[in-house]
């Protein structure tokens, strides 16, 4: 909580889980929406007759996806443009109020961190993977540049 209390500014993607996130750590802050910030979507189009339990259907349909199965779906390679989209806006955002917390979304997360640690900043390769974990990536302020585009 003290995290983001401390933000300059708070950013949530369009999804429901991810507003009212925003609103529970920064009570009374509203937050910059922008759908970039969304979930990578899971294809969902598998037709089986395998009975399995729902996480192992996302599990093979994760898996599916990162091996270029994307029915209907963005693919990674779509994802990550979009990321870096997310990563851009994200250091707009931070250059403007010297500190930006994101109720973002696991996977997602994770492209973003990789095109912010790309783009210079320091934080982890791996991100947490439970609920209500966090990450935080720095760059110090002389070396903050608005970028056109994350390369």
């Amino acid at each position: 909580m003290r995290v983001a209390q401390s933000s300059g500014v708070v950013a949530a993607s369009t999804l429901r889980r991810s507003l009212e996130s925003a609103a529970a750590v920064a009570p009374g802050a509203p937050p910059v929406v922008d759908p970039e910030y969304r979930e990578v979507s899971l294809p969902t189009e598998i037709h089986s007759g395998v009975r399995m339990r729902p996480k192992a259907w996302t599990t093979l349909a994760r898996i599916a996806w990162y091996c270029g199965w994307s029915p209907g779906v963005e693919n990674l390679a779509e994802a990550r443009d979009r990321a870096a989209l997310a990563a851009t806006s994200l250091i707009e955002l931070a250059a403007a109020h010297h500190s930006v917390l994101l109720t973002g979304h696991g996977m997602f997360n994770g492209l973003i961190g990789k095109q912010l640690r790309d783009a210079g900043w320091s934080g982890p390769r791996m991100r947490p993977r439970r609920y209500w974990a966090f990450a935080m990536y720095q760059i110090d302020a002389q070396r903050l540049t608005l970028p056109s585009r994350i390369p």
